[in-house]
Order: structure tokens, then sequence, then C-alpha cells
């Protein structure tokens, strides 16, 4: 089992916030880690054994470092692997965003070609009706007018919201437009959508 020589990682000391006292934490190819355990140089067999045991039972989270006299045990710091997970959620609420927002102003304006401003009024209202976040004319007019790529978020917004409002845009396309031919309009929309974010529209 591999080790790690100690001037390949950097190994520092940090005070934590509100203790009194400090911890070690190594960084080592763009990850943290702290310490887990330490071995004396003669118990090598046995540290390779609890890095082993510890791989088995929680994935390749752990790094053995042989240090000048011992060995070294170390975890990865689970509080960045949180705010790493964060940020790939903020990501995919993102793109759900973009996703919608890009979906819904294409097929607006298509569908204001096809059924005219009263018809689409009569659409509007449906909406109204079953998108919580969709209340009045001046909500549709954000939503239009609001850069679709935009990477802020737009607030009171779920996604749930756009979920529902991918969907009940797909159902009341079908209802105008019938069937077939609505079916074929929505598909069309959403391959004119950036690719990236095509799977992130959800029709039935």
């Amino acid at each position: 089992m591999s080790i790690v020589e100690q001037q390949l990682v950097d190994i520092e000391i940090v005070t934590i916030p509100g203790k009194k006292r400090s911890d070690l934490r190594l960084n080592y190819q763009e990850q943290t880690y702290h310490l887990h355990q330490a071995f004396a140089e003669s118990k090598l067999a046995q540290a390779q054994a609890q890095l082993q045991q510890l791989k088995l039972a929680h994935g390749d989270r752990y790094l053995l470092v042989r240090e000048v006299g011992y060995y070294s045990l170390w975890e990865i710091d689970g509080r960045k692997l949180i705010n790493e997970a964060e940020i790939v959620i903020e990501l995919q609420r993102l793109e759900v965003q973009q996703a919608s927002l890009c979906f819904f102003q294409e097929l607006w304006f298509r569908l204001e070609d096809l059924i005219g401003a009263r018809q689409l009024q009569l659409l509007a209202n449906d909406l109204f009706m079953v998108v919580p976040a969709l209340k009045s004319v001046l909500d549709i007019d954000r939503l239009l007018k609001f850069d679709p790529l935009s990477t802020d978020r737009l607030a009171a917004w779920t996604d749930n919201d756009f979920i529902i409002l991918d969907r009940q845009l797909d159902r009341l396309t079908q209802q105008k437009l019938g069937k077939q031919f609505g079916s074929e309009l929505v598909l069309d929309t959403i391959e004119s959508i950036p690719v990236q974010l095509r799977s992130r529209i959800l029709v039935d």
C-alpha cells in the first residue's frame, strides 16, 4: 500500500475559532485532511492495516504519510466535503432556473406568434392558478425580461416552482395546439436551448 512522503504534503497548525487550542491540517493534491492517528516507526504494519480497514469501511478518504520517526494517518476534512457538496447542489439549482427560463421565454414567444396575445392571456391565467410563484402578469413580464443565463437567483422561486412551470406550460401548450403539434413544439423548443441545460427541463 502506497505511503506519501512528507515532502509531498503541506502540514500546518491552525487555530480553531472559539476554542483555546490549535489543530493540525494537511494539504495534499488540493484536498484538506485532519489528523486521524499517529503510529511509531516500528508500527508500519499496524498503520497499513488500519488504513486498509478504513478504506474498506469509508472509501478513499484516508492518507498515510511517512514523517520523521513515525507515520501519520489523515482523513479528508468532512467540512470541506460538505461545502463542495453544497456548491454542486447550488449549481444544479441554478441550472434548473436557467433551463426553465430559456424554455419558458422561447416557448412563450413562439406561442404568441401562433395563438395571439388574447389566447396567450388565457393561458397565463391558467398558469397563475397552478404555479405558486406566478401571481400576475407582472410576474410573467419579469420572467420574460430576466436574462435566462444569469447567475443571479430569482427571489421566491424554488426548484419545485420551475418544475411545475415546465410541466404546466407543456400541458397547456398541448391543450391550445393539440397533443401532436403541441408536443412537437415543446420538443423543438427544448432542442433550441443550450445543450448542457436540456436535461434540466422536466415535462410530462
